[in-house]
């Protein structure tokens, strides 16, 4: 299993790169791998993240999937030179190392609202076939999404996901072609898409949940979370739910307090009604 970079750096005229990580099969060890992965084939020059620590423009972000031929896709997302709100493009690669931009999902011209504009994402592959995109472009601002019909090589224009926001998104298919997508700020919110097609979701409210079941150790208002999310099938009718609890926000633990930072999982049951289930634990 590879481990993708976040962070790349230039590393000669148009090629974006940097070290990654692998667990070899059987194994439960993380191996660095340099020079590791390469991404060419930009569309435009980049603008830093931090000329001082010599970083590119672009990360890499979301989920990583096949595609018909055997190949993956990936996203990125950063800055094009000269503008001022993200852009998020999709690369390809036959052996998860040396990696091609395949297409720009969503630039800064993207309209729908949003200061920081297209950026963490997530990708999936929807049970018709086609490859869906959802995306960030704001805290507190409902996510973007976008259809492929030709492996990522094109995509539809941006629309807004109408009752889901707001940073990294999770998604997940099930076999029955149900859409799971997490994610929040504020909150903690679980949206489930039976027919595939991003237009009607169903919400569970997480963080209700957690207080509700956990109340020696509540997430008492929505900064007390970070809002990011991983949603992970792992049947026909279960999934897990994974985020965390942050008792002091963005700020250091007093050296006073008894508080931890913590991750939590709740193993959540898709009813035939589609409505999901908690258990009382968390």
């Amino acid at each position: 299993q590879l481990f993708m970079p976040y962070y790349l750096r230039p590393t000669g005229s148009g090629v974006m790169g940097a070290a990654c990580q692998v667990c070899p099969k059987g194994e439960r060890i993380l191996r660095v791998v340099k020079p590791g992965v390469t991404i060419v084939g930009w569309p435009r020059p980049d603008k830093s993240f931090a000329p001082q620590l010599g970083l590119s423009g672009f990360v890499c972000n979301g989920q990583v999937v096949s595609l018909k031929d055997g190949h993956y896709l990936a996203t990125l997302y950063g800055h094009f030179r000269d503008t001022n709100r993200y852009s998020l493009v999709a690369s390809e690669s036959s052996d998860g190392m040396h990696w091609k931009i395949r297409s720009v999902i969503a630039d800064e011209k993207c309209d729908l609202p949003g200061r920081e504009g297209p950026c963490e994402s997530a990708v999936c592959r929807l049970k018709d076939g086609r490859l869906l995109c959802v995306f960030r472009l704001n805290s507190a601002v409902p996510y973007g999404h976008s259809f492929s019909s030709d492996e990522g090589r094109t995509w539809t224009k941006p629309a807004p996901l109408k009752g889901a926001f707001s940073v990294q998104p999770s998604v997940a298919v099930m076999p029955d072609g149900l859409v799971a997508l997490s994610g929040g700020r504020p909150g903690l919110f679980l949206w489930l898409n039976p027919d595939g097609t991003a237009a009607t979701w169903h919400k569970l409210d997480v963080l209700a949940n957690h207080n509700a079941h956990r109340p020696e150790e509540p997430i008492k208002t929505p900064g007390n979370t970070s809002s990011y999310t991983e949603v992970i099938p792992l049947d026909g009718s279960h999934l897990l739910y994974v985020y965390d609890r942050i008792p002091f926000g963005w700020s250091a633990i007093p050296a006073d307090s008894s508080e931890t930072n913590s991750v939590w999982v709740v193993r959540i049951t898709l009813t035939g009604s589609m409505i999901p289930t908690l258990p009382a634990g968390g």
